[in-house]
């Protein structure tokens, strides 16, 4: 047996009217609080297109160096691994601020 969850974040579908984050940190610590409690000794994979490909990656990697618990898979799709910076998979931001677009820049997010 298992479960699906889906993220929904603040600025998008039901949450549309609450403000976004500010950079990935941010997404990343909501995240973990909410899953790590459901992910404590089950198996469990991640999953994440475009940008939740990178978000996903993030969760994984705060998740194992800060406590200890690691994914038995990930599936990530529609982006390049972090440490590849392509030009035909950038993503363009006109209206962030400058911390924002530095953070983003990190994840090969122009």
């Amino acid at each position: 047996m298992f479960s699906v969850l889906a993220l929904k974040l603040p600025g998008r579908e039901s949450r549309a009217r609450e403000p976004f984050f500010e950079d990935m940190q941010q997404i990343v610590e909501e995240v973990v609080d909410v899953l790590l409690p459901l992910l404590q000794e089950k198996p469990f994979a991640l999953f994440g297109h475009s940008f939740g490909a990178f978000t996903s990656f993030a969760v994984a990697e705060a998740l194992k160096k800060h406590h200890n618990v690691e994914p038995a898979h990930m599936f990530l799709s529609g982006a390049s691994a972090p440490y590849v910076r392509t030009h035909r998979n950038t993503v363009s931001f006109t209206s962030v601020n400058t911390n924002t677009q530095e953070e983003l820049n990190t994840w090969n997010v122009d």
